[in-house]
């Protein structure tokens, strides 16, 4: 399934972009939600984690524009695709900072959106061996690693922290920690961190999301510096 959003201050060029859209679209996928402006799509994104795949965001908006309300989206979601509509192709090219997927030019062509969402399919099919998948008191869940900030411990729960998600199932650290894959560190007796999203150690501390995550003295040697390589090796690959 590929749930698509429209976001453009202009009626006229939304609706262009969704009469172009409907006819490439495959059965399950749809056009979910339009958006006026970047605040009211970076919002209802916050509050509707991985209901949509991807976003058409227009660069020229007000009066939040395209770039700032992509920066936006990026703080809370690193994996959905974000392509820029713009006018003016230099504009496009502001969106290697915020990990655009690509740009499309007014009037977007057939053969370009084409292309583009079957990118994004094959882009689709690989993540999808990338999730962690458990048992909660609410269900069975999947959630792609990307998504995943960190592990804690608690008696005998293990949570799950996805931005403002704090999901809960049965378990131990040191069991899930064999089945993580690159880039989960532990930290603590208690944390496993996504190196992807930690901003920066601080003393005994990481910081990710603003939040402060405790390093234990026994494992701090060889946890700071498994977080800094990867840190770096992820910053070389941008």
């Amino acid at each position: 399934m590929l749930r698509i959003g429209i976001c453009d201050d202009e009626r006229a060029s939304a609706e262009q972009l969704y009469l172009a859209l409907e006819p490439l679209l495959r059965e399950g996928e749809e056009i979910v939600y339009e958006f006026s402006n970047g605040v009211s799509a970076a919002n209802w994104l916050e509050k509707h984690p991985g209901e949509m795949e991807l976003l058409f965001l227009d660069v020229e908006m007000e009066p939040v524009d395209g770039i700032r309300t992509a920066e936006r989206i990026r703080t809370f979601d690193r994996d959905i695709f974000l392509v820029f509509v713009t006018g003016h192709e230099e504009f496009a090219l502001s969106g290697y900072r915020v990990n655009a997927s690509d740009y499309v030019i007014k009037p977007a062509k057939r053969e370009r959106l084409s292309d583009l969402l079957e990118r994004v399919r094959r882009e689709m099919k690989t993540r999808r061996g990338a999730v962690f998948a458990f048992k909660s008191p609410e269900g069975i869940c999947q959630i792609p690693y990307r998504r995943i900030r960190y592990f804690y411990s608690e008696r005998r729960l293990v949570h799950v922290v996805c931005g403002k998600e704090d999901i809960p199932f049965y378990g131990k650290l040191s069991s899930l920690e064999k089945e993580l894959p690159h880039g989960f560190v532990r930290i603590h007796n208690r944390y496993i961190v996504n190196a992807e999203w930690v901003e920066r150690v601080n003393g005994n501390k990481v910081i990710t999301e603003g939040r402060e995550l405790p390093v234990s003295r026994s494992m701090k040697q060889e946890a700071v510096s498994e977080l800094a390589r990867l840190i770096l090796e992820e910053g070389k690959g941008e």
